[in-house]
């Protein structure tokens, strides 16, 4: 029969994504309006999904001080949408801690969001 040599590469890591963007300055309606965190594959070769776990949003507020929120799957809580909406135009909102979980079972940390807030 024979035999062959195959290469296997690993899958590579989602880009993590909220309303359309990966980071630089948003509008904190849309913001607040996003569905969620969506792991996409740029430029992948096949339909594999990965499917978000948990992260963890900070929120600069007045004063300099962060606040964090935890979430658990891709969904903003209402506690992080309420603090958005509240928040003023130039502060900053960071999306950190992004755990999903591939067709293969395992978990991937993945690239932070850094975001600035606009009206």
């Amino acid at each position: 029969m024979g035999t062959s040599e195959f290469r296997i590469k690993r899958v590579p890591d989602p880009v993590a994504y909220i309303a359309n963007v990966t980071g630089g300055i948003i509008s904190k309606s849309v913001l607040a309006a996003a569905s969620g965190i969506i792991p996409l594959m740029k430029d992948f070769d096949f339909d594999l999904y990965f499917h978000i776990t948990s992260f963890t949003m900070t929120i600069q507020v007045p004063g300099g001080d962060l606040l964090s929120f935890a979430a658990s799957g891709n969904k903003l809580t209402p506690a992080m949408i309420s603090k958005i909406s509240a928040a003023r135009s130039g502060l900053k909102v960071y999306f950190e801690d992004i755990k999903a979980v591939g067709p293969d079972g395992t978990t991937r940390s993945l690239a932070s969001i850094n975001l600035k807030l606009t009206n």
